[in-house]
């Protein structure tokens, strides 16, 4: 292996060529000592990140070029570039060191700081991998982007992006004053020729995809080797909706292939049978980078559905005693149709200690008051005396961590949550994995849930049982109006005397809509101590016209309803409609969908359905970054897509089934919601409502930012009394704590609050304190000027220099935020800049 090594960048023409035993070594013993500039005096002198701050260094120091050359007699320049001979990868920001050290640890690489790291605050540093055998520089640049995105982040890469470019150099490492280096103990050595050439990549996790016994009998795997054999020799082949050359397609057909989980030797051999005319001497080749390709890709057996599924299907109207049969320590799944008595079966017909827990305290707290048996609904852990306990799922998890529950039957009510519903999903893997740790005795309960449809959780026993119920039609609405509006008008014209259930999840439109319309209530999950919430639990009963949002969704038993009305202002599985449907167990009410209009084009399944990769993709880059620095995938759930237990990562794998299974849901939901399989039907007219022409419905935008300003101020008020108004407040309760922490009295508290941006900036002056700053702003700006953009920009640049913890941005109007933190300023629409008022003073603040 050799590589080049110049004076510096200006006369590369003058390189010696360097052969290399030991990569690694060799290019550490080039590091130079310090030529007498310092970290330090950088940081002073340059102080911000886009000044020049290597110019010095890179006018004197040598260059390293990771190439070998075609001709060593002449001059290194582009035409004369052969082979990289390593891979050289440049990170300035995005990533540190810490993280990419946790990252990356399947390779043998060196990695060294570069002269700018950390003066404007961020690593920056080279990284060097030796590779497994030299390759054509154009072939490595055909792989520039696998390579960045086998370097990313969330979807986005943190190289350089001119890391691989024909000619470039790097300076030799410079043993400043923060000098770091390291090298990893691997012996395993980079194989370009994984990642893949163009604007595909390879996800390389270190193994090839595994095979699935009988999956090389698929049809679908020999339909896609007919489609190349079948090609002319100059034809475009379609590979996964994207245009190949017959050449091409080789290669991306044997991708999917893989994918079905065929056994190497087999495709190897059907490689051969494609190859009838002899085109390509590389077949085995390519099969073996193909089925790297798909590393991260493991298919889920969907394709093949367990046989302990297939359990016939038993008539019943209420179920009794004996019709489950529980086996200790055994898991069982009960699927029945809703008000056929699950609940009734476990807690008042089996003669044995039962803890039974649902999703919704709502849930707990109806079959609390109609039951005589020990209620839990905290997460203390403490257990019950008693045979005989109900819980919510969070208070389950807290008893399994707590006790030994080996002689309690765990019924899980309401299990299709795994599948059809977010709403406390991580709550739910977590849960499972619990009960897969120990032979617990374990009944899941649902009228809707489709087994095939989990792979993660196996059941020893499914009792499947199916009410003869006439079938129920349900009324589709479409509005060519706002939904909101098209809801108060149907309303509006139901019979004043009628009981109304109304799904509606949107809880600041659904209090504008009560103040709209007389005789509403509202329920969620605000309404816990609310008389109406606590009637309707206690008597199962409706009055009036009810909206609620998640609460009643399911589980809770009800009577009384004329009218069950659905407004999908977001897509709604066909779980979460038949059972909210089902609330009416007499099947007496009238149900109705109220929806916007839907395209043809809006109609698709998804792939994602059929398989795995998402879920396993995911977790391997969770489980790489590390615990401690999973905010920077900046995902709003990371939450719901990973549970943290010691210090270790988890997957909840139950979160990817639902977003593959919601996806098909509202496949069908766009398609026109076909119920078949829960006895419901369409009806075959469907009505159209426009609420275009109610003028008093206009109110209800309004309302609605009424309503949203009533409950901000109710939350200031609560949190200047140190109590909390709901989690969608729970910013502003921090914020006005914070004030109070720092000295602040009420009055003062309100007064800032009143405009909701400034409590942003006391925060942001509270927790940001630099008095280094802070006196030099002070001392440089007037009370009563006006500064332009440009000025605060200079005035501020200066001062920072002399404050290494602030990183100052680049954009003018940056300064001007800056400037607000400190001062209460005036911006002037006429010009670009800003007058200074006063001065903002902050509590316990030094001056």
């Amino acid at each position: 292996m050799q590589f080049q090594l110049a004076p510096n960048v200006f006369e590369k023409t003058t390189y010696t060529t360097t052969f290399v035993t030991d990569l690694i070594e060799d290019i550490k013993s080039l590091k130079i000592p310090n030529q007498g500039i310092t970290h330090e005096e950088l940081v002073i002198s340059y102080g911000s990140q886009f000044c020049d701050l290597t110019k010095q260094i890179k006018q004197s120091n040598p260059y390293l070029f990771p190439y070998s050359v075609k001709d060593p007699s002449k001059k290194l320049v582009a035409d004369n570039i052969d082979k990289l001979q390593f891979l050289v990868l440049d990170i300035d920001d995005s990533c540190t060191i810490e993280q990419f050290i946790k990252c990356n640890t399947d390779y043998k690489y060196y990695l060294h700081t570069t002269s700018t790291h950390r003066v404007a605050g961020v690593d920056k540093f080279r990284v060097i991998f030796p590779i497994a055998e030299p390759m054509d520089i154009a072939d490595a640049i055909s792989r520039k982007t696998a390579i960045q995105d086998y370097f990313s982040f969330g979807g986005e890469t943190y190289l350089d992006t001119s890391f691989l470019i024909k000619g470039r150099g790097f300076v030799v490492p410079v043993e400043l004053e923060h000098f770091f280096e390291y090298e990893t103990q691997t012996s395993n050595i980079l194989d370009l020729s994984s990642f893949a050439k163009g604007a595909s990549s390879v996800k390389s996790t270190g193994k090839k995809v595994d095979a699935i016994e009988g999956m090389d009998d698929s049809p679908e795997v020999m339909k896609l080797a007919q489609v190349y054999i079948d090609a002319c020799e100059n034809s475009v082949i379609t590979v996964n909706n994207r245009k190949c050359s017959r050449n091409d397609a080789f290669f991306f057909l044997h991708v999917e292939i893989a994918k079905h989980r065929v056994s190497e030797e087999f495709q190897i051999a059907l490689a051969h049978k494609m190859n009838w005319d002899q085109k390509r001497n590389t077949v085995e080749k390519t099969v073996d980078e193909a089925r790297k390709y798909c590393r991260g890709i493991d298919i889920s057996a969907l394709k093949k559905k367990s046989t302990n599924y297939k359990v016939e299907t038993k008539k019943v109207t209420y179920l009794q005693a004996d019709d489950v049969q529980i086996k200790d320590g055994k898991k069982h799944l009960l699927t029945a149709t809703t008000g056929t008595g699950k609940t009734t079966l476990v807690l008042d017909k089996m003669d044995r200690k039962v803890i039974f827990a649902a999703p919704l305290n709502s849930i707990v707290e109806q079959q609390a008051l109609s039951r005589d048996c020990a209620t839990l609904i905290g997460c203390s852990g403490v257990l019950p005396a008693s045979d005989k306990i109900t819980c919510s799922y969070n208070a389950l998890i807290a008893l399994l961590d707590k006790n030994d529950l080996s002689d309690y039957l765990i019924v899980l009510d309401e299990f299709h949550r795994v599948l059809s519903d977010g709403f406390r999903l991580d709550v739910m893997s977590g849960l499972i994995e619990r009960l897969k740790v120990k032979s617990y005795t374990v009944l899941c309960m649902s009228g809707t849930f489709d087994p095939t449809h989990l792979d993660c959780f196996k059941f020893d026993y499914h009792f499947d049982f199916k009410a003869d119920r006439p079938t129920r039609e349900i009324t589709v609405l479409e509005t060519t109006g706002t939904l909101d509006n098209a809801l108060v008008r149907f309303l509006k014209h139901l019979s004043p005397s009628s009981n109304n259930l109304v799904l509606f999840d949107d809880k600041k439109k659904a209090l504008a809509i009560q103040k709209a319309l007389s005789n509403i209530e509202v329920i969620s999950s605000d309404s816990k101590e609310d008389d109406c919430h606590k009637q309707i639990l206690a008597l199962g009963e409706i009055k009036g016209t009810v909206i609620t949002t998640q609460v009643l969704l399911e589980g809770i038993n009800l009577k009384g309803i004329d009218n069950i009305i659905i407004v999908a202002n977001k897509y709604w599985s066909e779980e979460q409609i038949v059972q909210f449907y089902e609330r009416d167990r007499g099947r007496s009410s009238k149900c109705y969908l109220v929806k916007k209009p839907t395209k043809d084009f809006e109609s698709y399944i998804p792939d994602a359905y059929k398989e795995k990769e998402y879920q396993n993709q995911f977790y391997d880059e969770v489980n790489n970054l590390g615990v401690d620095k999973l905010k920077l995938l900046g995902a709003r759930d990371v939450e719901k897509l990973i549970r943290i237990d010691g210090g270790q990562v988890y997957m909840n794998l139950l979160y990817p089934y639902h977003k593959q299974k919601s996806a098909m849901d509202i496949a069908n939901f766009r398609k026109g919601l076909t119920f078949e399989k829960y006895d419901y039907s369409l009806t075959a007219d469907v009505e159209s409502i426009s609420s275009l022409t109610v003028a008093a419905l206009d109110k209800v935008k309004n309302l609605s930012q009424e309503v949203m300003s009533q409950s901000y101020a109710q939350a200031v008020e609560k949190a200047l009394n140190r109590e909390r108004y709901d989690e969608d407040h729970d910013s502003v309760f921090n914020m006005v704590t914070l004030l109070l922490d720092n000295g602040f009295d009420k009055e003062e508290v309100r007064k800032i609050a009143l405009k909701r941006n400034e409590l942003t900036v006391y925060k942001d002056r509270l927790l940001s304190a630099d008095q280094t700053l802070e006196k030099a702003i002070y001392k440089q700006f007037v009370v009563g000027e006006f500064y332009t953009a440009i000025d605060a920009k200079a005035i501020i640049t200066k001062a920072v220099t002399n404050s290494p913890q602030i990183t100052v941005r680049v954009n003018p109007n940056h300064y001007l935020k800056i400037l607000n933190r400190y001062f209460h300023i005036k911006r002037k629409p006429t010009k670009k800049g800003v007058g200074i008022v006063s001065i903002r003073e902050v509590h316990n603040a030094q001056i």
